[in-house]
């Protein structure tokens, strides 16, 4: 078209791509002003022809960015994954993390049988995680490392729930079987912590695993702790006072000890049997760490004329008590006749008189101080 020249626009019939009365400079053209053919149709209007380019321009991808313009992409989840273990690197199936976002909202959740746990659906922020219905000290945190990168990110929406109030301070009373180890493994606290809140317990019953049915113990409330959490980090926790030490030690007819006899031990869990080989050492005892919850264990001691041992865990009464003695005698090999443990009949007063006698005391049959003293020391316990 001759003698058409470029002109600004007018503002147009509607607003197009303009963002506060600018447009884009990709957007920034005109058109000339053209006389439509006599024969022809009629002509399109600016806003037509406005529209028309806009959305070439769109197709062809050629809008560039303008401030104000555009759609903010939805916030990264990202997950926080947890693996629990005991004192011996073992994973602890069924244990209750909490993470929380703050004092009022928190997620708990159990781990699997690997010690294991992944919570989804985090928002960026600032979480503490902790073992939920332990005390302070009964676990610390180990250390923490960066997930892989397929496995930071997340979706979904985690659920928060306000936290659970913190166990109160509670009395137990002993039955048959339990000691202070299980009992503090069951509360949520240590041995040594269960053990030194109960100073007239402590005084009474010389040792924490040496409890008769009917004690009392005092269980102080729960002081929790809370450990910061990282997003998109594994975070290893571990479970303090987890295990007790079993000792077991023979002697031969002569009391002399029976070093270097192997030995199978069967301990029997709440999780299933667990067996275990060895050979007794220098003075004949035996020496393995046990779960608190373990109730009881099957020694096997030799191989060509084995000798098979059933023991309950936690089942010696003390040793003042009746049957305490009389089962610390029947263990140091004096007869005791087992349907009558705990009662003071004959064979049993004849089995402490041969006790005291080989002991060096008077055999009065009595179960004095010296005579408790003198089976804690040959007993061990």
């Amino acid at each position: 078209m001759t003698g058409s020249k470029l002109r600004p626009l007018d503002a147009p019939s509607r607003p197009s791509l303009r963002v506060e009365g600018k447009w884009p400079r990709a957007l920034g053209y005109s058109y000339p002003a053209e006389e439509p053919a006599e024969d022809s149709a009629e002509a399109p209007s600016r806003a037509d022809k406005l529209a028309a380019a806009d959305a070439a321009t769109v197709q062809r991808g050629e809008v560039m960015a303008v401030d104000g313009v555009g759609s903010c992409p939805a916030q990264q989840r990202q997950a926080v994954e947890v693996v629990v273990v005991d004192e011996g690197d073992r994973p602890i199936a069924d244990a209750e993390v909490e993470l929380r976002r703050s004092d009022t909202e928190a997620i708990v959740a159990k781990t699997d049988v690997h010690g294991w746990l992944r919570i989804d659906g985090l928002e960026a922020g600032r979480y503490t995680l902790g073992l939920a219905g332990l005390h302070r000290d009964a676990w610390e945190l180990l250390g923490c490392e960066a997930l892989p990168d397929d496995q930071v990110a997340s979706s979904g929406d985690a659920s928060w729930e306000a936290p659970a109030r913190p166990r109160a301070a509670t009395v137990h009373v002993v039955e048959q079987g339990e000691g202070i180890s299980d009992l503090a493994l069951r509360y949520g606290l240590t041995r040594d912590a269960l053990w030194a809140a109960n100073a007239d317990l402590k005084e009474l019953r010389h040792a924490p695993n040496l409890l008769a049915p009917g004690d009392r113990v005092e269980v102080p409330a729960i002081e929790p702790k809370q450990e910061t959490a990282s997003l998109g980090q594994l975070h290893r926790l571990r479970r303090t006072a987890t295990s007790e030490l079993l000792q077991l030690r023979f002697l031969d007819a002569e009391g002399k000890p029976r070093a270097g006899v192997p030995y199978l031990l069967t301990i029997h869990g709440p999780d299933g049997d667990e067996l275990r080989e060895g050979q007794t050492d220098g003075s004949g005892q035996v020496d393995e760490a046990i779960d608190p919850e373990v109730d009881r264990v099957t020694l096997r001691l030799g191989k060509d004329q084995p000798e098979d041992y059933e023991l309950g865990i936690n089942h010696l009464d003390p040793v003042d008590t009746i049957a305490g003695a009389q089962a610390r005698l029947l263990a140091l090999g004096y007869p005791i006749d087992l349907r009558e443990l705990g009662e003071r009949t004959p064979y049993g007063v004849r089995a402490l008189r041969d006790f005291q006698r080989d002991a060096g005391l008077e055999p009065t049959g009595e179960l004095d101080d010296a005579t408790i003293a003198a089976l804690e020391k040959e007993h061990r316990s």
